[in-house]
C-alpha cells in the first residue's frame, strides 16, 4: 500500500483513519451504555416505542436521492468543478425532497400508525407532536450531513467524523438521562431537536471558517449539471433504499407484526451484531472512497486495483475474526449488555451475525462503482432483490413462525445481491484495466 501513495498522501490517510477511529471508538463506548440506560429508564416497551419512532422517517424517506454523495465524488474526479454550484444544487434538491417528504411522512402516520401492532391499544402522550419533532430533528440532519459531506471533497474527512462521534455521544446520553426527569418520550423528542440544531450551527461555523470556503450561488445555474447529478443520484438512490429497506425497514417489518419488546431486542440485536460491524467498516470505507476517486482522477488506474485488493483482503480478516468472536463470545456478551433482559434462541444471535458479514461483503463488491459514480444498473438489481424478499415475508405467514425462519429468508437474499455485485465489479476491473 506505502508502495503506491505519496508521503502527503500517507499522512492524509492516516489522520482520517485515526479520525474514523475517534467517531467509531466514541460510538462504540457510548453503544454498551445506551441501549442498557434506555431500558433501564424508560422500560423496554417505551425503548421498543422509542427505536420504532426513529425508524419510521428513515423508511418513509425510500424516495429521497442521495444527492451530497454524488456531488462530493463528482467534485473529486472533475478537477474544473465549480465547487458552489455543486454544492447549492445539492442543497436545492436536498430541501426541495424534505418538502415532499414532508407531506408523505404526516399523511401516514397521522392516518394509519395507530393501526399497526406496536401502537395498538397504547396512547402515547402528544403522539403527533412526537412524531413531528423526529421529523424536523432527522430533517435538520440530513441537511447538516449535506454540508458535512460536500465539504469533503478535498479529502479533509476526519473534521466531520469527530463532529458526528461528539454529537452521538450527546444523543445517546442525554436522551436516556431525560427519563430520569419525565415518563413522556415528548422531551426526549424535544432534546432531539435541540441537539440537531446545536450540531448544524457548530458544523456550518467550523467548515466555513477552517476548512473549506463553500456557499450557496442560486445564480449562473448550468442545466447540464444539474440533470447530471440527477441521474447519477438515481443510481445512489437504489443503494440508499436498499439499505434503508435492510435497517429501518427491517424494523418496521418487525414492529408491523410484533409487540414492542421484540423491536427492542431486535434493535439491539442489529446495533450489537450489525450496526458495530459496519461502523468498523465505515473508518476505512469513506476514506478509500475517496482514494480511488483521486486515483481515478489522475488516471492512476493499477493504483486504484491495487488499493481495491488491499482492502479487500484486509476486509476478509476483519470478517474472519468477527464472526469467530460472535460465534464462541457473542451469547455471552449480548446478555451482559442487556442485562438478561430477553428471551431469544441463542442460533438467532450467529443469524444476525452472519446475515451482516454477507451483506458488507456484498456492499464491498460495489463500493468501487460507488466511489467513481459508476453504480448504473446495478444498485436497481439490488434494490429489486430486497424488495421481493420483503413481499415474500409479508404474504408468506408460515416464513413469520419465528426469527429465525425470517433471517434465513434475509440471508438467502444477502447471498443473491452479492453475487450480482460480484459479477459486476470483476466486470468493471477488467474495464479499467483494458482502458
Amino acid at each position: 500500500m506505502i508502495n503506491f501513495f505519496k508521503k502527503n498522501e500517507i499522512t492524509r490517510i492516516k489522520k482520517n483513519i485515526q479520525g474514523n477511529l475517534v467517531r467509531v471508538s466514541s460510538l462504540f463506548l457510548i453503544q454498551l451504555f445506551y441501549l442498557p440506560l434506555m431500558i433501564y429508564i424508560w422500560g423496554v416497551e417505551k425503548t421498543g416505542y422509542w427505536f420504532y419512532l426513529l425508524a419510521i422517517p428513515s423508511l418513509l424517506s425510500f424516495w429521497k436521492l442521495n444527492f451530497s454523495e454524488v456531488s462530493k465524488q463528482e467534485l473529486i474526479i472533475r478537477k474544473n468543478a465549480n465547487k458552489n454550484e455543486i454544492y447549492t444544487i445539492s442543497f436545492l434538491f436536498t430541501f426541495i425532497t424534505l418538502l415532499i417528504f414532508a407531506v408523505i411522512y404526516f399523511t401516514i402516520n397521522i392516518k394509519y400508525v395507530n393501526f399497526f401492532e406496536i401502537f395498538k391499544n397504547v396512547e402515547i402522550y402528544k403522539f403527533n407532536w412526537i412524531l413531528g419533532l423526529i421529523f424536523v430533528s432527522f430533517s435538520i440532519d440530513l441537511i447538516t450531513n449535506n454540508l458535512l459531506t460536500i465539504s469533503q471533497y478535498q479529502g479533509k474527512i476526519y473534521p466531520a467524523q469527530i463532529l458526528g462521534g461528539i454529537f452521538s455521544i450527546l444523543e445517546k446520553i442525554l436522551v436516556p438521562l431525560v427519563g430520569y426527569f419525565t415518563e413522556y418520550l415528548l422531551y426526549a423528542a424535544i432534546c432531539l431537536v435541540i441537539l440537531k440544531i446545536t450540531r448544524y450551527l457548530i458544523s456550518n461555523y467550523i467548515i466555513k471558517k477552517y476548512i473549506t470556503k463553500i456557499s450557496l450561488n442560486f445564480k449562473n445555474f448550468n442545466q447540464n449539471t444539474v440533470i447530471y447529478i440527477f441521474k447519477k443520484s438515481t443510481n445512489f438512490y437504489f443503494n440508499d433504499l436498499s439499505l434503508i429497506l435492510n435497517v429501518s425497514g427491517f424494523i418496521y417489518f418487525v414492529g408491523y407484526f410484533f409487540t414492542a419488546e421484540i423491536v427492542a431486542m431486535i434493535a439491539a440485536l442489529q446495533t450489537m451484531f450489525r450496526f458495530l460491524l459496519m461502523w468498523v467498516f465505515s473508518i476505512f470505507e469513506n476514506v478509500v472512497r475517496f482514494e480511488y476517486a483521486n486515483f481515478y482522477k489522475n488516471k492512476k488506474i493499477l493504483d486504484i486495483v491495487k488499493l481495491y485488493k488491499f482492502q479487500r483482503n484486509i476486509l476478509y480478516i476483519l470478517l474472519f475474526f468477527f464472526f469467530l468472536g460472535v460465534y464462541f463470545f457473542g451469547s455471552m456478551l449480548f446478555n451482559l449488555w442487556t442485562n438478561n433482559a430477553f428471551i431469544y434462541n441463542t442460533n438467532l444471535i450467529n443469524l444476525v451475525a452472519l446475515d451482516s458479514i454477507i451483506f458488507i461483503l456484498g456492499y464491498n463488491q460495489i463500493l468501487l462503482l460507488y466511489s467513481l459514480n459508476k453504480l448504473e444498473k446495478i444498485s436497481l438489481y439490488a434494490l429489486m432483490v430486497n424488495i421481493l424478499s420483503f413481499i415474500f415475508l409479508f404474504y408468506f405467514e408460515t416464513f413469520r413462525v419465528n426469527f429465525e425462519t425470517i433471517y434465513y429468508v434475509l440471508i438467502f437474499k444477502g447471498f443473491l445481491i452479492f453475487f450480482i455485485n460480484m459479477i459486476s465489479n470483476f466486470k468493471f476491473i477488467k474495464y479499467l484495466i483494458k482502458n
